[in-house]
């Protein structure tokens, strides 16, 4: 130890002692002690008055004196009131004399005496006392304003003796009845802890002497509770199907509709849920919590709704409201649906298939219809034909009954010409059969229809010639559209031997 040191040890030792005693003064100015005794809590008593420490003479000097003594020091219950110089004579002024204490009283100098510095004594009068080491259990108060705590938060303990103490005492604070901190002080000590989610316990105190190695018992115990909230979870679901996972994360299909559930570990009952929002008009949501969790719903995906997504959880413990920390964000990203383009696309691919087949089938059914009309058509004729041929064989069965009766009636009337009559009769009769018979002639423009309009006169034989020429070159015009009408062509010169 250098010299330097040597010289100002005595100065720091002196500002101590005059720290100590300055946190230490009654509300009178009066500060105790024992001296010279064989423990903490027995000794010589001192009295620190106006700068200087002084005795107490053992005027009157008696166990209830001793009493508030021992209880002023902070010892257990007084054993013995001392006289005389049992533990040496001070060399100190004498402060006190004829001290008339009751027990009760929290301080010496609240007992009657004399006055300050009045006396008959001598330092061979000093009075003394014995304790019992037994110390007083101190009390522990939580100073900080709530008892619930989240992790990082500061509570504040502190450990007071039950009567004020003149000494210097090391205080202990413990969690669970194990020592976490010691503090010297000397009648109260304030101990701050930054609290995490191991700090929920119980706490409690007490206090020992320097000078002795007894301990006060323990103060009753102080509760805290730390709430640590887990970090909750965070998922997504869409009902509709119209998400998927692509090169910026989570995409959704705008239109559809999709879930965020927040969720967390059962800790606390009830409690609700913040659904926070950046990049996005919309700030935060909250939901009660049931179950543990709450579901976010989402009815038509919006631009709006694009950006990131994170879950809070938050409860109400003792009248404290607690946050969770935040969960892991979601990136949303919001995309244009397809779903009007592929219709637009499937309308056009059908309509492109179909105008084709309708065109078809409506050039099938105009075509069928044609060869439906012209089927009737030839059926039509046909019967037509048939008609006019039935009703040319009536009117040859009424030629020859005409013919007949002309017979016999020219045979009556003109006996000298009969012969002749007859004949001319008989040649105008054939010749209009044969001409009514060409007449008639079947065919698919419908010859039966007189052709020449006039009846057959000299020039008969000719205009039967024209007559079978014409129809014949109308049939066979018509052998392609009409195979039976081909099919059924005679010769004209037999149909004319059968009418006749």
């Amino acid at each position: 130890m250098d010299l330097r040191t040597r010289m100002l040890r005595p100065h720091l030792t002196l500002m101590l002692v005059v720290i100590i005693l300055g946190h230490s003064w009654l509300a009178d100015g009066v500060n105790i002690r024992l001296v010279n005794g064989n423990s903490f809590c027995s000794g010589r008593v001192e009295v620190y008055y106006n700068g200087e420490w002084g005795t107490v003479c053992d005027d009157d000097w008696d166990i209830n004196d001793a009493a508030v003594v021992c209880r002023q020091i902070g010892c257990g219950r007084a054993l013995s009131a001392h006289d005389g110089w049992r533990f040496g004579q001070g060399s100190d002024p004498i402060h006190l004399d004829n001290v008339g204490c009751f027990g009760f009283e929290s301080s010496i100098t609240d007992c009657h005496h004399n006055g300050f510095g009045t006396h008959n004594c001598g330092h061979g009068e000093d009075a003394g006392v014995t304790c019992t080491d037994v110390l007083p259990s101190p009390t522990l108060t939580l100073i900080s304003s709530h008892s619930t705590v989240s992790p990082g938060e500061s509570v504040q303990f502190k450990c007071t003796l039950i009567q004020p103490n003149y000494k210097y005492l090391y205080f202990h604070l413990y969690k669970n009845g194990l020592l976490i901190k010691i503090q010297t002080a000397m009648s109260s000590a304030t101990f701050t802890l930054t609290v995490d989610a191991s700090d929920q316990d119980q706490y409690s105190c007490d206090y020992s002497y320097k000078s002795i190695s007894t301990t006060s018992s323990r103060s009753s115990t102080v509760g805290i509770t730390i709430v640590n909230l887990l970090q909750p979870n965070i998922s997504f679901s869409a009902p509709d199907g119209g998400s998927h996972w692509g090169p910026q994360g989570l995409e959704v299909t705008s239109g559809y509709s999709f879930l965020i559930i927040c969720s967390t570990q059962p800790q606390y009952p009830g409690g609700s849920f913040h659904l926070e929002f950046s990049e996005s008009n919309i700030t935060s949501i909250s939901q009660p919590a049931v179950n543990h969790s709450a579901t976010f719903f989402f009815h038509e995906a919006d631009y709006d709704h694009q950006g990131n997504y994170s879950c809070v959880y938050e409860v109400t413990v003792s009248s404290r409201t607690f946050r969770s920390s935040t969960t892991e964000l979601l990136a949303i990203t919001v995309k244009a649906s397809l779903a009007p383009f592929i219709g637009s696309g499937v309308g056009i691919g059908l309509l492109l298939i179909l105008v084709p087949i309708l065109i078809f089938i409506i050039w099938r059914c105009k075509r069928q219809k044609q060869q439906k009309d012209v089927k009737v058509v030839y059926k039509q004729r046909g019967r037509n034909t048939y008609d006019t041929a039935a009703h040319g064989r009536n009117e040859m069965d009424e030629d020859e009954e005409d013919y007949e009766n002309a017979d016999i009636f020219q045979h009556n009337e003109h006996s000298d010409d009969s012969g002749e009559d007859y004949i001319n009769v008989d040649v105008k009769v054939d010749k209009k059969a044969k001409a009514k018979a060409d007449n008639v002639y079947t065919g698919p423009n419908n010859c039966g229809k007189t052709f020449a309009g006039n009846e057959m006169e000299e020039d008969e034989d000719e205009d039967y010639e024209n007559v079978c020429m014409s129809e014949k070159v109308r049939a066979d015009m018509h052998a392609s559209a009409e195979k039976c009408w081909v099919d059924g062509e005679f010769d004209d010169e037999e149909i004319y031997a059968n009418m006749e």
